[in-house]
């Protein structure tokens, strides 16, 4: 499962734990989702600076972001999930408590 547009990278895990997860990703996948999201490019933008298809960058950032999110998961299998993790394994929050 991918990052969705609510669950912004803070709100996952704490930045350091991210950093080390993007450091474990196959620099194929890395050199990607870097360029992409710590640039603000659109994936035709990222394509270009990178001299690849568009349909290459696309794939690359996909799979890198399935990559980077089973690390997490797995991270937090291994050492409990963080405060700002604890979630359902489905991703929605827990309900608000009232």
């Amino acid at each position: 499962m991918l990052l969705r547009a609510q669950e912004s990278i803070p709100d996952r895990a704490s930045l350091a734990a991210v950093a080390e997860a993007l450091a474990g990703l196959p620099p194929t996948y890395r050199e990607a989702i870097v360029e992409s999201y710590t640039a603000g490019r659109t994936t035709r933008q990222t394509a270009q600076a990178l001299g690849l298809p568009h349909a290459t960058v696309t794939s690359r950032i996909y799979h890198g972001l399935r990559h980077l999110r089973r690390a997490l998961d797995e991270r937090d299998r291994l050492n409990g999930p963080t405060r700002s993790t604890s979630r359902p394994a489905h991703g929605r929050r827990p309900p608000a408590r009232t």
